[in-house]
């Protein structure tokens, strides 16, 4: 009976190699870059091959062929390496010679390239060490374009950056080139803020136990899951544009980062932010279930940064909010994750870990022994959940406190800010003045309550109030800084 080669490859480096610049141009052909890796960079080593899996940065394809199978090991690193610096590769092989024995060897495959990623693979950019290097990476420069010192990996997202493959995956729809932004100013609006969305599914491996013991499961599966997300994320953008008339603007103000397999990263301007991700969960819980036929739910986490900071903090920041929805989520219901989402607003030069630095730090009113109340209310879900709230709960309540054609809402805001300030200052007189607001705006009394009321949740002994997320959603929504 003949052999049968089982090969995997995982690139790694991806969020390092997009986000390692402020220029959007330059993310935007690192993220084309990405998109290609592992499509059209691999299309010439699947000829005598049959693929499982294509799609967010990881491949499996089973070769008949020895020769072939080498041939693809010894080559496409390199390629990849040449064609995106500062990429890696983590690449294993399992042979198996029953169809029966296919589990197994997938199970195999997984374990090796975890393996082979604990085992970094030396950079083809490091240079040597007397040469000259650009400022911004500290990597050698290998061209000098318009006064612009170039390396290797700048030069090749400069060329790439006009590609438009994943904006059309991710938008479904033909858009005139003079409506793609490359400029960060031409995604921002009335203020500065623009957000960077990273939305993970829920309990895919799960699912990938069940289906990855049948060959024809496991390709089928993985086709339409790449499929949900990339057609959930193109019915958002439609809804999006119907909503906000994006194709009226002079340029839209959404960029997509990565799309693939069950992950999804954009940088859109910031009042879209929490619209397009309960959007985008929602429509990807539909289309899983129509496509794939598992509903599966998904988390996000919205990371809302100034235009001038760092991108790559930016990303890890949303990547930590939608780790920390996900674990809030499984506390609820770990058979079905719900979906859900959390933001965060950035107001500092320094972020380390949401959890572990950032509630501390910046969201527990108290001393830091003893807190007595925190700000950190989320996550927020698709559907209703004891002592949490719905993404449109909060989004209600914000419209009803915004008010703008009301002189008491207004004033509500302004009194609810000097609240905030007091439970930090003066405690003592943050209850006096939570009984002058009740005075004031008798009439308004439940919305108080909605805004200024705290719950106690089973996973911690500290008190949690919305009130901080409120104002944050409203300040990237009305505050006007051009």
């Amino acid at each position: 009976m003949s052999k049968k080669f089982l090969y995997g490859a995982a690139v790694q480096g991806i969020q390092s190699f997009i986000f390692q610049t402020k220029e959007l141009r330059e993310i935007i052909g690192a993220s084309e870059m990405v998109e290609q890796i592992c499509t059209k960079c691999f299309d010439e080593y699947v000829q005598t091959g049959e693929v499982l899996l294509q799609a967010a940065g990881n491949i499996k394809c089973e070769y008949s062929n020895q020769k072939e199978c080498e041939k693809t090991v010894l080559e496409f690193p390199r390629k990849v390496m040449t064609y995106a610096p500062g990429i890696t590769i983590s690449q294993a092989v399992e042979v198996y010679e029953k169809d029966e024995d296919y589990p197994m060897a997938a199970q195999q495959l997984e374990q090796k390239l975890r393996q082979q990623r604990n085992r970094p693979m030396r950079s083809q950019t490091l240079g040597m060490l007397g040469c000259w290097r650009a400022a911004a990476s500290g990597m050698p420069i290998v061209s000098i374009e318009n006064g612009n010192r170039l390396d290797a990996a700048i030069k090749q997202k400069t060329i790439h950056c006009e590609e438009k493959a994943l904006c059309k995956k991710a938008f479904g729809m033909a858009v005139p080139a003079d409506k793609f932004p490359y400029n960060l100013k031409d995604i921002t609006s009335h203020n500065d803020w623009i957000a960077i969305i990273h939305i993970d599914g829920n309990g895919l491996g799960k699912v990938v136990q069940k289906k990855g013991k049948n060959k024809r499961d496991f390709a089928n599966f993985s086709k339409n899951l790449n499929e949900a997300t990339c057609t959930a994320a193109q019915a958002t953008f439609m809804c999006l544009n119907e909503e906000y008339n994006l194709d009226k603007l002079s340029k839209l103000p959404i960029r997509p980062v990565v799309l693939g397999g069950d992950d999804l990263t954009i940088i859109c301007r910031g009042d879209l932010a929490i619209d397009y991700t309960k959007t985008f969960i929602q429509l990807f819980e539909k289309k899983t279930e129509q496509l794939v036929g598992t509903k599966l739910t998904a988390c996000g986490g919205i990371a809302y940064i100034k235009s001038s900071y760092p991108f790559y903090y930016g990303y890890e920041l949303a990547e930590q909010l939608c780790k920390y929805a996900k674990e809030q989520a499984r506390e609820i219901n770990a058979d079905l994750t719900p979906s859900c989402l959390m933001f965060h607003k950035v107001q500092d030069s320094y972020i380390n870990d949401y959890e572990n630095d950032i509630i501390p730090r910046e969201l527990l009113v108290g001393t830091e022994d003893a807190p007595t109340l925190s700000w950190a209310f989320g996550p927020y879900f698709t559907e209703h959940q004891d002592k949490f709230w719905t993404i449109n709960k909060l989004q209600e309540i914000a419209a009803e406190l915004d008010g703008n054609e009301q002189v008491d809402n207004n004033a509500i805001k302004s009194h609810v800010r000097q609240w905030m300030t007091l439970m930090h200052d003066n405690p003592g007189l943050s209850v006096q003045h939570t009984e002058r607001m009740t005075d004031i705006f008798g009439t308004k009394k439940q919305l108080l309550e909605s805004v200024l009321g705290s719950v106690k949740r089973p996973n911690t002994n500290i008190p949690v109030c919305p009130a901080y997320d409120i104002m944050t959603y409203l300040t990237i929504k009305n505050q006007t800084t051009k």
